[in-house]
């Protein structure tokens, strides 16, 4: 797959909620994910991190309100997207989230992602 065509298909399945289909089909074994820093969750060093990372955070929301990703922007091979989301997390706090999300693609697959936040 190209650049484009994995950010397209990223953004498709995120868009439908299927999140940990997105990271078993477009993550590469060795794919690292790193967060932004003082956040709540730790950078993943490779695909299964970046799989139970992924479980633990939707494990943490209650109710999804809504859900935002924007187009993927593509530059050579790399990406990113605009991410919003309106949930409540498990404790009943309601958060409006927003972040950037970055990815660099190797051979059709993800090997590096950054979550800015």
């Amino acid at each position: 797959m190209t650049t484009q065509e994995v950010a397209n298909r990223l953004v498709d399945l995120s868009r439908e909620g299927k999140f940990e289909d997105a990271q078993v089909e477009l993550y590469a074994d060795n794919a690292i994910a790193l967060e932004s820093p003082g956040g709540a969750f730790a950078n993943a060093n490779n695909k299964q991190e970046v799989i139970e990372g992924g479980r633990k955070f939707r494990s943490t929301l209650k109710e999804i309100h809504g859900l935002e990703i924007s187009d993927p922007i593509v530059n050579g091979p790399v990406f990113a997207f605009s991410f919003t989301l309106d949930a409540t997390y498990q404790n009943d706090a309601r958060v409006l989230f927003h972040e950037i999300c970055s990815f660099k693609v190797h051979e059709g697959k993800i090997v590096n992602s950054s979550f800015f936040y």
